[in-house]
């Protein structure tokens, strides 16, 4: 039933106990795995609304598996957040319409052509993020991000 998105209180009437009960017995039965033998030679990655409105980080396989390779609890180092700063504070304007499709072009030339080379797509995790979401709104969030990992680690299952 977790598999299917149920909300814990919801298997917890089904069958006949308490909500805490549900949540053990997913403890049990789901060991994240904190990391992975190798790198998928391809990767699919994005972002999503996680606990307390927090942004969290997911990364899977982009070839046909699809398995879940991370899901950090946030997107952005300190490292990542100094170096957007720095774009955006010395990014110089020369007041026409196309500055911005310019600028962007420029910083993922590297990802535009690959795109057109290679036919790998963020698909999969776009996927497995519209599951996230569903479970979500039908267990009316989580505040443990142990918890919710597993539920995601179930519905992937």
């Amino acid at each position: 039933m977790a598999r299917e998105g149920i909300t814990a209180t919801g298997i917890a009437r089904i069958c006949h106990c308490s909500p805490s009960s549900v949540i053990r017995i997913i403890d049990e039965a789901v060991e994240l795995k904190s990391r992975v033998a190798r790198l998928p030679e391809n990767l699919c990655f994005d972002e999503f609304r996680s606990v307390n409105s927090t942004m969290s980080f997911i990364c899977c396989d982009a070839e046909v598996s699809h398995d879940i390779v991370a899901i950090l609890e946030n997107r952005l180092t300190k490292t990542i957040r100094e170096r957007l700063i720095d774009v955006l504070e010395n990014y110089r304007r020369s007041g026409q319409n196309m500055d911005t499709a310019i600028s962007t072009f420029k910083k993922n030339m590297i990802a535009v052509l690959n795109s057109v080379e290679y036919d790998f797509s963020n698909g999969p995790v776009e996927g497995i993020n519209r599951r996230i979401k569903s479970l979500k709104r039908s267990c009316f969030g989580f505040r443990n991000l142990d918890n919710f990992r597993k539920r995601i680690a179930l519905i992937r299952s």
